[in-house]
């Protein structure tokens, strides 16, 4: 198994020279849990690189990961901290702690393997109610990661602020202040969720916090003087990315 994960991801490496193992990875991934952790893994990280761009590659995803979030929320939920107990770290609320880490690694592999536009219905779609817990979570962490190029999935977003699940409500809040990363927005955010009094207070302040942090950092990037012949190098890669999230960063460092 670890070999055939290990080939798995260096088919990844090779880009759209390995276009023919796409079937055999669409078997393994649409295996779901009958294939080992590892090389479903493997094969799901690889299967971006090498598929035409222009392909939706999520469909294909969709039963194998609703049915492995389905058995994990299970498990994750039971090792969540008893109703009573005080805690702040992932046993409070594992599927929280869980899909937000699964979320940075989908965005950020659609963000590198340039297929943001044509798998977003799909990201999209994975959000709704009919879907496991853990994977409506993860796949609004996603959204969040995406930024401004999961403009698209803010009209859903806007609706899952009156969910019935507080962690759906907070994801969503979350992804909706990085889409449009518009301090004006808060209060309309805060407004319509049906979060508690307490909740609410806590995003504002933390959405505030993240939003003036995020000024600080792109006026300190604007500042300095770290332009290297490296770093220039790297900006002008950025800029001809097919993703606008590299394409902003490559401006920002090149202005």
């Amino acid at each position: 198994d670890d070999c055939r994960a290990s080939a798995a991801l260096l088919l990844g490496t090779l880009g759209a020279e390995a276009a023919n193992a796409r079937s055999a990875l669409l078997k393994i991934v649409r295996a779901g849990q009958e294939e080992a952790p590892g090389v479903w893994i493997a094969a799901a990280l690889a299967l971006p690189h090498i598929c035409p761009p222009d392909q939706p590659i999520g469909p294909d995803f969709l039963q194998a990961l609703a049915s492995i979030a389905g058995q994990q929320t299970e498990e994750l939920e039971k090792s969540r901290t008893a109703p009573g107990e005080k805690s702040r770290g992932p046993e409070a609320d594992p599927i929280a702690y869980t899909s937000g880490f699964l979320g940075m690694i989908v965005g950020k592999t659609l963000i590198d393997s340039g297929r943001v536009p044509v798998e977003l219905p799909t990201l999209i779609e994975m959000t709704g109610a009919r879907y496991p817990r853990l994977l409506r979570a993860s796949a609004i962490s996603a959204l969040q990661i995406l930024q401004r190029e999961a403009l698209a999935a803010a009209p859903t977003l806007w609706t899952h602020l009156q969910d019935k699940d507080p962690l759906i409500q907070r994801a969503s809040a979350g992804a909706l202040l990085c889409v449009f990363n518009d301090a004006t927005l808060v209060p309309t955010i805060v407004s319509r969720s049906t979060l508690s009094k307490e909740e609410k207070e806590e995003f504002r302040k933390s959405a505030l916090e993240f939003l003036e942090e995020q000024a600080q950092r792109r006026q300190r990037v604007l500042e300095s003087s770290f332009l290297t012949q490296s770093v220039f190098r790297d900006a002008l890669a950025m800029l001809v990315h097919g993703n606008s999230v590299y394409r902003r960063y490559a401006l920002l460092m090149l202005a």
